[in-house]
């Protein structure tokens, strides 16, 4: 039996967020390329995903990266 991959349909392409609203909340997903956490970002970190449209970039908020902390820093790409 062949397994036929299926969309995520809950996040946005890279390609298809120029369509979002300014300012909405969205979810995206892709390989992480690049995370960064300036001293100067006031607990900010900024992270680069990769899908197989192109690159998003994500802000996520203090709040957030505590809550997350070891998804965002420790997890392995599969």
């Amino acid at each position: 039996m062949k397994l036929v991959p299926r969309p995520i349909t809950r996040y946005w392409r890279a390609i298809d967020l120029a369509q979002a609203k300014h300012g909405s909340i969205v979810r995206i997903a892709g390989n992480v390329i690049v995370r960064q956490r300036p001293g100067t970002a006031k607990g900010f970190v900024f992270i680069s995903l990769e899908d197989e449209t192109g690159v998003s970039n994500a802000i996520v908020t203090p709040d957030l990266f505590e809550e997350t902390r070891l998804l965002v820093t420790e997890s392995h790409f599969s």
